[in-house]
């Protein structure tokens, strides 16, 4: 359990950095919500990886792309060169005002000596970028938050794997770090040696103040701290928290206890928690993680054969029910939409109807 939050957000990165060779049509690699619709990275028939907006008033998907007569499926469409950067690999984008901020990495050191991770401004159409600022050498930006005006992440010091230096893994120390928008200037809220055996990560905003987990694998609590805009400082909110794999919904995080199989909401300025729910278990090893107001119940049958499958329940916060009549492999539910929800099936995107019937995207 305790590296699932980790998994979760190097998922990205390792889909990203698959190669061009490896033809998977349609493949979803990452998916990110605004209020017109859904930026969403697929895979071309070519094999490239490729930037389209799923627009939910058209209800259609259409390339970032404004190029004449474009096929969108190498490297000579725009959308597609989206996902690189100066050779830096796509991790994920958050849309801010009229503007995309997108998160690259160096997924190694190439031959020019670079590494670190980037982050870039463009318009909300992928034009007229700017290379905003990087981070150091050997380090990884694991995810993004923009929140008025400023660029909200925590960075990975990375560390080599083997006595060749050909290969870079997590070294368990993460540093939480803020960008201003308007003066440039970068701002690391915690040093290395507050954190270096554990993980940390942007859970939520709420009037003027960032919200962010940062906890040592060997302890039991998730202590949650604020940062302060206007104050320009660091306090600690709760040392109480046990939950890991869940934002901020409503002010509170959302937890499941597999042993009580109960669905419950923890309130992290009173330390109040609330069941909500019970569900159904199944076969396999259990884990959960909430974002977006939905809850979702995984167990993994088969761990590590070529067998392996999720199954995978989704509960619905705000509707107080289970999405699914039963555990379903291959599908999750990601956003809630204005008539239904987004999400994939068999690593395709797709739209659900109220009554959860499918519609595949491409």
């Amino acid at each position: 359990m305790k590296k699932i939050i980790m998994i979760c957000f190097v998922m990205l990165f390792m889909l990203s950095a698959c190669s061009h060779q490896e033809k998977n049509y349609g493949e979803a690699v990452g998916s990110y919500k605004t209020e017109d619709g859904i930026y969403m990275v697929t895979q071309t028939k070519s094999g490239y990886h490729r930037l389209n907006f799923y627009d939910f008033h058209a209800k259609k998907v259409v390339p970032l792309c404004e190029k004449v007569n474009c096929k969108h499926e190498d490297e000579s469409c725009p959308a597609v060169q989206l996902t690189k950067y100066d050779g830096a690999e796509f991790m994920g984008l958050k849309q801010y005002g009229d503007h995309l901020y997108i998160n690259y990495h160096y997924a190694s050191t190439d031959k020019e000596g670079k590494s670190g991770s980037v982050i870039v401004e463009t318009d909300n159409k992928g034009q007229a970028s700017k290379m905003l600022f990087s981070t150091p050498d050997n380090t990884m930006i694991n995810d993004i938050d923009v929140y008025q005006n400023h660029i909200f992440f925590t960075y990975n010091l990375l560390k080599y794997l083997d006595a060749s230096k050909t290969s870079f893994g997590t070294s368990g120390t993460y540093i939480v770090s803020v960008y201003d928008i308007a003066s440039g200037k970068q701002k690391d809220l915690t040093k290395a040696e507050d954190q270096n055996n554990g993980y940390c990560f942007f859970i939520g905003f709420k009037e003027g103040k960032a919200y962010y987990l940062n906890y040592n694998f060997d302890k039991q609590n998730r202590p949650v701290y604020a940062y302060d805009l206007e104050s320009d400082k660091v306090s600690l909110i709760d040392d109480q928290n046990t939950i890991e794999t869940s934002f901020m919904y409503h002010d509170k995080l959302y937890g499941a206890d597999e042993k009580t199989k109960e669905i419950y909401s923890y309130d992290i300025f009173t330390q109040k928690k609330e069941k909500l729910a019970e569900f159904k278990g199944h076969k396999g090893e259990f884990s959960f993680i909430c974002q977006n107001g939905l809850i979702q119940l995984i167990y993994l049958e088969n761990k590590n054969t070529a067998e392996a499958k999720n199954y995978i329940q989704v509960y619905d916060v705000d509707k107080n029910k289970f999405l699914f009549d039963d555990y379903r492999v291959g599908e999750r539910v990601t956003y809630k939409t204005k008539d239904g929800y987004f999400g994939s099936k068999d690593f395709k995107y797709c739209v659900y109807d109220e009554n959860m019937n499918y519609t595949m995207l491409e």
